[in-house]
C-alpha cells in the first residue's frame, strides 16, 4: 500500500518525513531501517519505493513487518491474485472531492432530509453481502491516493451503510456511512467522532496520524467540531452524520477513515461551514 509519510527514529532524533522529499540515494545513506509507520502505537517498519514511471515514490510496509490491528495502512496483500502494489492499483480508483461531496450531500437530503434529487440514482443501502452491483464496475472507489486517477471517466459508485449495519464485507472498502454523533473525543495525535454509545460496538469517524499529517490546518481546528458538538447534544439536538471513509475493523468495532476535510458532513454541514458559524 502507498504512503506518503513516515516517521525517522535514530537515537534522540524523531520527525515526521515525507516522501516527496526522498530520493533513492538519501534514503539508502540516511534513512534505510529508520522509517516507521506514522500511527499512534504502530511500530511498522517502511522502506521507500522509487517509482520510474512518474519520477517520485512511496513508503511501504517493510516485508514481514506489521502494523497494530486497526492502523489504516493495515494491508493483506494476500487478497489479490498476486500480492503486487500493482494490481492494488489498477483495481481502485482515487475519487475526487467533487465527487465526495455530492455523495454526502445526496446521502444526508435522501436519508435524513427524505429528498430525492431528479436525474440521480437513489441511495443504495446494503444490509447483507455486497450484492453483484460492486462486482460489475470498473473500479473500486480508493482514499488516501492508494488508486490510480482517473480522467474525464465516471468515478466508481460509493456504497452507502448505516453505521450499525457495517460487516465484515466492508473491511478495507470505502463506504459512506450515516448515523447520529454521540461524543466527540480529541487526543494529541488523533480524534474520534462516535456514532455509538458506550455500551454499544464501538463504530467512530477516526482521524488518525495519516488525517493529520495530510490535514494539518484541519486537524487543529477540530476543536470547532467538538464545540459544536458539544453544544448541539446539550441541547439534546440531533447531529446527523455523514462520512465517507476506509473500513477497518478494530476489537472494539469498526473504524471508518476519512482521509480529507470534506469527508464528512455534519447536519449538512461541511467542516468550513462548522467553524466559520
Amino acid at each position: 500500500m502507498k504512503i506518503s509519510m513516515a516517521i525517522y527514529r535514530r537515537d534522540d532524533i524523531e520527525k515526521v518525513i515525507n516522501v516527496a522529499d526522498l530520493n533513492r540515494t538519501l534514503y539508502n545513506t540516511r534513512y534505510r531501517g529508520y522509517l516507521f509507520c506514522l500511527e499512534d502505537g504502530c511500530n511498522a517498519w517502511l522502506c521507500y519505493v522509487e517509482s520510474k514511471k512518474n519520477d517520485s515514490g512511496f513508503f511501504r510496509t517493510w516485508s514481514k513487518k506489521e502494523h497494530k490491528e486497526g492502523c489504516p495502512y493495515e494491508v493483506n496483500y494476500d487478497k489479490f491474485n498476486d500480492g503486487s502494489l500493482r494490481k492494488f492499483g489498477d483495481k481502485n480508483i482515487n475519487i475526487s472531492n467533487k465527487h465526495i461531496n455530492e455523495k454526502l450531500r445526496r446521502t444526508y437530503e435522501q436519508i435524513f432530509l427524505n429528498i430525492s434529487n431528479p436525474g440521480k440514482s437513489p441511495v443504495k443501502l446494503i444490509y447483507g453481502e455486497v450484492n453483484r452491483r460492486e462486482e460489475e464496475l470498473k473500479g473500486e472507489p480508493a482514499l488516501f491516493d492508494l488508486g490510480i486517477n482517473i480522467d474525464g471517466e465516471r468515478e466508481p459508485y460509493i456504497l452507502t451503510r448505516r453505521f450499525d449495519k457495517l460487516d465484515e464485507s466492508d473491511i478495507d472498502k470505502t463506504r459512506c456511512v450515516f448515523g447520529e454523533v454521540r461524543s466527540m473525543s480529541i487526543l494529541n495525535n488523533h480524534a474520534y467522532i462516535n456514532l455509538t454509545n458506550k455500551t454499544e460496538k464501538s463504530i467512530k469517524i477516526y482521524f488518525s496520524e495519516y488525517f493529520r499529517a495530510g490535514n494539518t490546518p484541519v486537524f487543529e481546528n477540530l476543536h470547532l467540531i467538538k464545540q459544536y458538538i458539544d453544544e448541539l447534544r446539550k441541547q439534546r439536538l440531533k447531529i446527523n452524520c455523514c462520512c465517507i471513509g476506509w473500513i477497518t475493523k478494530v476489537r472494539s468495532g469498526f473504524n471508518i477513515h476519512p482521509d480529507r476535510f470534506n469527508g464528512f458532513i455534519l447536519n449538512g454541514l461541511g467542516f468550513y461551514e462548522i467553524i466559520r458559524r
